[in-house]
């Protein structure tokens, strides 16, 4: 069972593991915290409904960001 199941501009299934989507959020929370964010702050993101929006909010509570898009 995937983790995520995107459906893409051309109506094609692209599934997205849940092993991709830990990898993809773990090293994005990564780079948050390079960048200097620690718990509490806010994170805003301008993305369309995609698998990296879901990425980007998981990666933001791993760090015990505020998510806001």
């Amino acid at each position: 069972t995937p983790a995520l199941l995107y459906v893409d501009e051309t109506h094609t299934q692209v599934p997205i593991s849940w092993s991709d989507l830990r990898r993809q959020v773990g090293a994005l929370a990564a780079e948050l915290r390079a960048l200097g964010v620690t718990p509490g702050d806010r994170v805003s993101g301008y993305l369309p409904n995609i698998p990296q929006a879901v990425v980007a909010f998981l990666a933001t509570a791993a760090v015990g960001g505020v998510w806001t898009s």
